[in-house]
């Protein structure tokens, strides 16, 4: 196969990317904007020695599982690749996925212990990270593959109206002022209806008193508004060292009962009622666990701890941020909890510890989408806690250090919960245990392709 050849094509299956698949001549062909069902012709984009990658370019026999997009940017948005499929196909393929990348990256071939399904697709979102767009002076989510921005907000994912006239004034000033910011960074509060506002800039704001008046006027619920130095890259930095414009600058949030401090960069699942079934199972899978000591890495503003264990546990945790540790101190003093919180690298910061002869019960893993390094995963086998609970946003980073991990640990059970529903990212949650239990069957383990797609 060759670029720019037309295929016609069934599509057998729907990865968890949101793509159909289909086969030739035993090739695995992934197609764009295509649904389980769906009978279709498809120009090839891209040739591997894995696969082939082509776009939709005729629908001649819509599946069952195939709806109309609700929404009008999905077509060239990267945020919603799965709306024009049925949910329950999204949520099938999704958990496929996962299981699909725990055979055959990690090695493990076991069904989800529970499969969590959203309440709904729409208007979930709680924190949305915007690019300016200076050619037509709006802000939008980027294009799928791209940093270019889709100009106007996204009102599947963010149905909050103040979010979307907020951007719409600090939009109008832009273009008024001639100021051109990196992008603007929305925080919403669902318990407490706060709305903090972060602009991505590295040059100071003209005429803020304006922007001020015109914002504190229309957006009753404003409870901040900071400017923060342009992200480095992958966005790391994002609301560091904070210039307070108005207000605050950070938000509450409430999970699980317990009230949280949350810093405009600081780590907070994007999606509230989700994120509290997701720390539910955690909590389960840690009270079965009975740990007296619990060790929480990449532990953000502290949520996941202070939401998982009992205020008797011995509770210390890492995170990067430093602002993100100062809210975690915060949020444990808050709910009246005794905890240690320690801002460093993870790998560096468990050295440490382990130096010091901190021997927890349990380990939390909360790592961003690239997983943990290589040397975390040894450190944590010679640390050799009896339990893990390894949260991911990533199936094949999740099973790439599942694999690097059975040195010294077994995988017990699993769950997806999906936290991003219309998206092509789902949450997974794990419990490993030192362990070893005779009826898993362990298969070849390939840790080196994290790309391949399919299930």
């Amino acid at each position: 196969m060759v670029v720019g050849e037309k295929l016609r094509l069934h599509i057998e299956a729907t990865s968890g990317t949101g793509d159909g698949i289909a086969h030739a001549d035993g090739i695995v062909i992934f197609v764009r904007g295509a649904v389980r069902g769906d009978l279709c012709m498809a120009e090839v984009d891209r040739v591997t020695r894995r696969a082939v990658f082509c776009r939709m370019t005729e629908l001649i026999s819509p599946s069952s599982e195939r709806i109309a997009s609700d929404c009008p940017q999905s077509d060239r948005c990267g945020g919603c690749p799965a709306r024009h499929m049925t949910y329950p196909e999204e949520l099938s393929a999704k958990a496929g996925h996962v299981k699909s990348c725990l055979r055959r990256i990690g090695g493990w071939d076991a069904e989800p212990d529970r499969i969590l399904a959203a309440p709904s697709r729409d208007g979930y979102r709680n924190k949305a990270l915007l690019r300016y767009d200076a050619a037509c002076g709006e802000f939008g989510f980027c294009e799928a593959g791209g940093h270019t921005p889709v100009p106007g907000l996204c009102r599947a994912l963010l149905s909050c109206e103040e979010s979307h006239r907020a951007a719409g004034i600090i939009a109008a000033h832009c273009r008024r002022t001639g100021y051109i910011p990196y992008g603007l960074l929305i925080r919403r509060s669902l318990h407490h209806g706060e709305l903090l506002l972060a602009l991505l800039s590295d040059t100071p704001v003209p005429k803020k008193g304006d922007l001020i008046a015109s914002l504190t006027g229309e957006i009753p619920h404003l409870t901040g508004l900071v400017r923060c130095p342009v992200p480095g890259k992958g966005g790391v930095g994002i609301g560091r060292d904070p210039e307070l414009l108005y207000g605050s600058p950070d938000i509450r949030e409430t999970l699980m009962g317990i009230e949280f401090t949350v810093a405009p960069g600081a780590f907070f699942q994007v999606n509230t009622l989700m994120a509290e079934k997701l720390y539910e199972i955690a909590a389960d899978y840690i009270r079965e666990a009975a740990p007296s000591s619990v060790l929480d890495l990449y532990c953000g503003i502290g949520s996941i701890g202070l939401c998982t264990t009992t205020p008797e546990t011995r509770l210390i945790g890492v995170e990067i941020v430093p602002a993100a540790v100062e809210c975690a101190g915060k949020n444990a003093a808050a709910c009246g909890r005794t905890a240690e919180f320690i801002a460093g690298d993870a790998s560096a910061a468990a050295a440490e510890l382990a130096q010091r002869g901190e021997t927890p019960d349990l380990i939390i893993l909360d790592p961003p989408r690239k997983g943990l390094s290589e040397d975390l995963c040894d450190l944590l086998c010679k640390m050799a806690p009896p339990h893990l609970v390894y949260i991911s946003c990533d199936p094949a980073t999740l099973a790439r250090d599942i694999a690097r991990l059975s040195k010294g640990y077994t995988p017990q059970k699993y769950s997806v919960c999906d936290l991003f529903p219309g998206t092509d990212h789902i949450e997974s949650i794990v419990c490993l245990s030192r362990e070893k239990a005779d009826d898993y069957f362990r298969i070849s383990v390939q840790t080196k392709d994290l790309k391949t797609k399919a299930n």
